[in-house]
C-alpha cells in the first residue's frame, strides 16, 4: 500500500511525483511538487513565505518571486487560481479539502482508510509502510538535488562597464562607450556565459541612477544585475603608449592587470582575450576598432540628445553619421528609434530593413525586434508576431538570453492587446525565465509589474497583487528607485479595481 492525497479530484502521488486526474498523469517539477506536499500537507492552514522558502528550497539562496512560479505552476496544472489562497504579505493557504488514501501497488486502486483498518497490521505490512516513507524521502530528496544543480545560478553573467577615460582631447570623448561597446563585440555569447550588450548595459545604469564618468560602486552594479563578473577598465597614457588598467570584478575576488600596448585597438584585443580566458568564452579577433559603433564623437552626441528627448537633433546627428559611415550598423538602429520617436514609421522601417544585409546574428536578432516594435505601433499586429519569430530563432541560435526575454515581452503585449490572456501570461513567464537565467532583477521585476496589469484587466486581483509584490520586493531588495512610480502605479490600479 502506497499513501496517495486526493483533492479537488485530483489524485496526488507522492512516491511517483505526480498528480492523476480521470486516468490523466502529470509529472510534476521536483520544487513545485515539494512544495504541493508542504500544502496537502497542512490544508487550509496559512503558511508564511518565508516558511514555504526555507522550506523547500533549503538547498539554495532564492527569492520570493521564485516561490510565485511554483505556486502559478499548481494553479495551472490544478486549473484554478483559487487552489492556493494568498494573504497579502503573509503567505498563500490551500483552499480544497485533502483526503489521505492508500493505493493497491498490484491493482492501482485506492483504498481508504476504513478499508485498510479491516487488514491486520503484520509486521510485513509495518515494513511496507516504513520502506514507502523512506523511498518518498529519498524521491523529494534526490530530485530536490537535481533540480538545485538544474537551476542554480551557473550561468556566467558578463557585465563590461564604460572605459574610464583618463585621455587628454576631444580626440577620445568616444572612449567610455566605444570602449566598452569594442570588448563587448570581441566576446561570444555562448550556453553557458552571456556577454550582456551595451544597450542593456547603458539602461541598466539609468534605472540603478549610476554614473558613467564618476567612480562606479561595482557592489550596487551587483545588486542590481545579477552578474557574476564586472569587467571595470580605465585608459591613459598618451599617443602610441596607450595603458590599460583593468580589474576583473567577482562578489569575493577581484583580478588586476595592467596592459601597455602602443596601438589602442590592439590593447582592447588584449584585454578581450584576458576575460575570455577568465570565462571560457571564444573572442572574436577580427573585429576592427574603425568597425565600433560608438567611437564617432557623431554618435556620442546623438546618444545624449536620445537621453534627453531631443530625438530631432540626434536624428539629424545620426542622418550625418550615416553619411559617414555607412556600414555603422547601431548608427542605423538608433536613427530608426529616432524616426519611430518621431512617429516616422515608414522611414524608421526602412533603415531597419536596409541595415538586414549588413548585419551578423547578433545585431539580426536586434534589428528584428526593433521592426516588430515599430510594426505593433502601426497596429500591424500580425506581422509584428512574424517578426518576433524571426527575432526568436536568432536568438536562440546564439544564445542570448537577454533579447529572448525582450522577445517573450513585446510577444506578450500583442497577446494582452488581442485579450489573449492566457497567452499573454504564458508569454510573460517565458520572459521571466529568460531574465532569471542572467538574474536580471529589472527584467523580471517590470514583467511581473506587466503581468499584474493583465491579471487586473481579468478581474484577478488576488494574482494582481501576487505578481505586484513579487515586483515590490526586488525592486526594494535591489533598490531600483527609477521603478518605484511603476509600483506606484499599479497599486492604484489595483485598488481602483476591488
Amino acid at each position: 500500500m502506497a499513501s496517495v492525497y486526493v483533492s479537488k479530484g485530483f489524485i496526488i502521488h507522492p512516491n511517483r511525483q505526480t498528480i492523476e486526474r480521470d486516468g490523466k498523469v502529470i509529472s510534476v517539477r521536483s520544487k513545485t511538487f515539494a512544495l504541493l506536499l508542504l500544502f496537502i500537507e497542512k490544508p487550509q492552514e496559512l503558511l508564511s513565505k518565508r516558511y514555504l522558502l526555507d522550506t523547500v528550497w533549503d538547498d539554495a539562496i532564492v527569492e520570493e518571486p521564485v516561490l510565485v512560479q511554483s505556486i502559478r505552476e499548481l494553479r495551472k496544472l490544478f486549473g484554478s487560481a483559487d487552489i492556493i489562497q494568498t494573504y497579502p504579505r503573509k503567505g498563500y493557504s490551500w483552499s480544497e479539502p485533502v483526503q489521505q488514501q492508500f493505493e493497491s501497488v498490484e491493482s492501482n486502486t485506492i483504498a481508504t482508510p476504513k478499508h485498510l483498518n479491516k487488514a491486520r497490521f503484520s509486521l510485513r505490512s509495518f515494513l511496507v509502510a516504513a520502506s514507502c516513507v523512506i523511498a518518498v524521502t529519498l524521491i523529494i530528496f534526490l530530485a530536490a538535488y537535481l533540480y538545485s544543480e538544474r537551476s542554480s545560478p551557473n550561468t556566467e553573467v558578463v557585465i563590461v562597464l564604460p572605459v574610464k577615460n583618463e585621455m587628454l582631447g576631444s580626440t577620445y570623448s568616444w572612449v567610455p562607450l566605444g570602449a566598452m561597446d569594442q570588448l563587448i563585440n570581441l566576446l561570444h555569447t555562448n550556453s553557458k556565459t552571456q556577454i550582456l550588450n551595451a544597450g542593456y548595459v547603458l539602461q541598466l545604469m539609468k534605472y540603478a541612477e549610476l554614473p558613467h564618468e564618476k567612480k562606479l560602486q561595482v557592489s550596487r552594479v551587483f545588486d542590481v544585475s545579477g552578474a557574476s563578473l564586472i569587467v571595470e577598465t580605465k585608459l591613459s597614457g598618451s599617443v602610441d603608449d596607450y595603458r590599460l588598467d583593468y580589474k576583473l570584478h567577482r562578489k569575493k575576488d577581484i583580478k588586476l592587470g595592467v596592459i601597455f600596448d602602443s596601438n589602442l585597438e590592439s590593447g582592447l584585443q588584449k584585454l578581450g582575450a584576458v576575460i575570455a580566458e577568465s570565462t571560457g568564452v571564444t573572442t572574436n579577433s577580427s573585429v576592427r576598432l574603425s568597425e565600433n559603433a560608438f567611437q564617432n564623437e557623431l554618435m556620442a552626441r546623438a546618444l545624449e540628445k536620445m537621453d534627453a528627448g531631443d530625438f530631432l537633433l540626434a536624428n539629424h546627428l545620426l542622418l550625418s553619421l550615416k553619411q559617414l559611415e555607412p556600414n555603422n550598423i547601431v548608427a542605423r538602429e538608433m536613427l530608426s528609434r529616432s524616426f519611430q520617436q518621431l512617429k516616422q514609421f515608414d522611414a524608421a522601417q526602412h533603415e531597419v530593413k536596409s541595415a538586414f544585409a549588413m548585419a551578423n546574428q547578433k545585431e539580426t536578432s536586434r534589428l528584428y525586434f526593433l521592426l516588430a516594435e515599430i510594426q505593433i505601433q502601426q497596429g500591424q499586429l500580425d506581422n509584428a508576431l512574424d517578426t518576433l519569430t524571426l527575432a526568436n530563432a536568432t536568438a536562440q541560435s546564439i544564445n542570448d538570453n537577454l533579447y529572448l526575454g525582450y522577445i517573450a515581452q513585446l510577444r506578450a503585449t500583442i497577446y494582452q492587446e488581442r485579450s489573449l490572456f492566457p497567452l499573454s501570461i504564458d508569454s510573460y513567464e517565458q520572459a521571466i525565465k529568460y531574465f532569471s537565467l542572467i538574474r536580471c532583477p529589472i527584467g523580471i521585476s517590470i514583467t511581473h509589474l506587466q503581468m499584474a496589469k493583465v491579471f487586473v484587466i481579468q478581474g484577478n486581483i488576488d494574482s494582481a497583487n501576487t505578481e505586484y509584490l513579487a515586483a515590490k520586493k526586488l525592486i526594494e531588495n535591489h533598490r531600483l528607485h527609477k521603478l518605484e512610480n511603476f509600483l506606484t502605479q499599479m497599486e492604484d490600479e489595483i485598488r481602483s479595481a476591488l
